[in-house]
């Protein structure tokens, strides 16, 4: 299957293709898309890495630039979360980083439990996979779950855990005689 990323402010979308014998659902996209690359995912921990040429994103984008990666985070530290909220388009939320690493069980794709940053930040469906940032903007996590029932409970993905599974899924990318696809990291 192909990835195709719009960067916001593009022209065009994706809708589902009415005719198809194959046995998942197809699209037909139009406007100014990105054709990306899947490298490697986790879904323990709830993350991916897709890879785009810089140049096509350059072509939509000029301004387009490399996210800076903070050296650290805390409780009570700012946390700026950016998503597109319902895919109604880029929302912006601040709330402060809550809990800086606990256990949690969420159901994303089935019950597991996850390294989680607490923030009391606004997300909505639609956020997860956005980048968390500090008031430097820089990148202290990514956000990927809330708690529906309670008010501003919700969880981004620890920067540690991020760099450490995106390391793990380039080292494993570049390795062609790995056999596992990853892997094991201790969170010591």
């Amino acid at each position: 299957h192909s990835i195709k990323v719009y960067l916001y402010g593009s022209s065009g979308g994706a809708s589902k293709s009415t005719s198809s014998s194959t046995s998942y659902d197809t699209y037909v996209y139009t406007g100014s898309y990105i054709d990306c690359e899947y490298i490697g995912g986790s879904a323990s921990n709830d993350l991916a890495v897709i890879r785009a040429e810089t140049s096509d994103v350059n072509s939509v984008n000029s301004d387009a630039c490399k996210v800076e990666l903070a050296d650290e985070y805390h409780i009570g530290e700012t946390a700026i979360a950016i998503g597109n909220a319902e895919g109604e388009g880029i929302s912006v939320t601040q709330g402060i980083v809550s809990v800086d690493s606990e256990s949690v069980s969420l159901d994303i794709d089935k019950q597991r439990s996850y390294r989680e940053m607490r923030i009391d930040t606004a997300i909505y469906h639609g956020n997860s996979g956005g980048g968390l940032f500090n008031s430097d903007g820089k990148l202290i996590g990514i956000t990927n779950a809330g708690d529906e029932t309670d008010q501003n409970i919700n969880y981004a993905i620890p920067l540690n855990v991020v760099k450490g599974m995106v390391e793990n899924i380039m080292y494993y990318c570049k390795d062609s005689s790995s056999t596992t696809g990853s892997k094991i990291l201790l969170g010591i």
